[in-house]
């Protein structure tokens, strides 16, 4: 997900879309999102909640900063407070 945004963002002269859903038009980027697969923890979401600031609810779907005046405009993380097999937590990737 992340390289298809950086591949965006080239193609689009430095900036992010507005939303993720934008990678999929056409199918140039990707047919589809891909799923968070974060289970047992939470169902298998392709969407996105798109803001400025990390939710402070969990679902287990992906965020997206598309606020173009954050310092992490561009960014995208798993929003799940839930630990991997390492003991890392899934939206710290």
């Amino acid at each position: 997900l992340r390289s298809m945004l950086s591949i965006y963002y080239g193609d689009m002269e430095g900036n992010y879309p507005d939303r993720l859903a934008a990678l999929t038009i056409n199918g140039k980027y990707t047919g589809t999102l891909p799923y968070s697969k974060l289970r047992p923890y939470h169902a298998n979401w392709n969407v996105a909640t798109q803001t400025a600031n990390f939710p402070n609810v969990e679902y287990g779907s992906w965020w997206y900063n598309n606020a173009t005046t954050s310092a992490n405009y561009g960014e995208v993380r798993l929003n799940c407070s839930h630990t991997d097999s390492k003991s890392s937590v899934w939206s710290s990737y």
